[in-house]
């Protein structure tokens, strides 16, 4: 089912997902889809649709969102929330719970990642499960990796005032650590934010093995130090050269790590493109 994850920052909201889809073969395709909602010339509404699961049944409930919204009336988040709850709930009666193979390795289960624009009344994050479509305030993620997701970002992200550039940091760190140990993850990783303005930016693709050897290293030495600190018999001059050790090495990684041009000319080029509006 792959990794979707979505980000509260300060200015915005970011959506993030791995390339790979699951299925019998190794396809590696888009998972982020933004649309802008267009009257008399001018935004009304934006969204963008992270998926996870069944690409085609995803697709097809990303595409009848869309529709939905578009035909819309009234423009708030609430009245765009109800059109993707009456979607999945028509896709999941003609589609999902009919099928044979549904909450099946390779079934029609799918999870959707939502950011939703309102020139009525702001911007919003939400998480769909089933037929159900509910806001999150500061991240969330889905997919088969959704678990491991949890544990590497609550205790790094608790905070929706973070900028931009350390959102996509932490994001990129917790997906290459995610890809690293779910099997059915992997590929590069898209990244696409929407302003509290209304700003949508282009997809951004990033290569994010290159952050490897930083963040392998890094927490490396970190369980290192918890199996030493959690002796509580540990000699106060040993606890302190274990602290000395750690923050020599991490250092010593994290300089490498700024060293390397290419990688940091990257991903200063994907935030200038996350950057341009469309």
């Amino acid at each position: 089912m792959t990794i979707a994850a979505g980000f509260n920052f300060n200015d915005g909201i970011l959506l993030c997902a791995d390339t790979k889809h699951t299925g019998s073969m190794a396809l590696y395709e888009p998972k982020l889809f933004p649309s802008d909602y267009v009257i008399g010339g001018v935004s009304r509404a934006k969204s963008v649709f992270a998926i996870v699961g069944s690409d085609t049944y995803a697709k097809m409930a990303v595409t009848k969102c869309s529709e939905a919204i578009s035909r819309l009336k009234q423009w708030s988040l609430i009245d765009m929330a109800t059109a993707i709850e009456k979607v999945l709930l028509q896709v999941h009666k003609n589609h999902v719970y009919p099928h044979p193979d549904r909450n099946m390795v390779g079934g029609p289960d799918f999870w959707l990642m939502v950011a939703l624009w309102s020139s009525v009344d702001g911007l919003r994050s939400y998480k769909t499960t089933q037929t159900s479509i509910v806001p999150f305030d500061v991240y969330d993620c889905a997919g088969s990796g959704e678990y491991l997701g949890h544990y590497l970002l609550k205790p790094i992200y608790r905070d929706r005032y973070v900028d931009l550039e350390r959102a996509v940091s932490i994001a990129c760190t917790a997906l290459q650590r995610i890809k690293a140990y779910d099997a059915d993850c992997g590929g590069n990783s898209e990244f696409i934010k929407l302003t509290k303005s209304g700003e949508l930016g282009n997809i951004a693709r990033f290569d994010i093995s290159t952050g490897e050897k930083f963040a392998e290293e890094f927490y490396e030495q970190a369980e290192i130090l918890f199996a030493r600190l959690s002796s509580l018999y540990l000699p106060a001059e040993e606890v302190e050269d274990d602290l000395s050790t750690f923050r020599y090495v991490v250092s010593n990684a994290r300089e490498g790590l700024k060293d390397e041009k290419a990688r940091h000319d990257a991903f200063m080029a994907m935030l200038e493109g996350m950057n341009s509006a469309r």
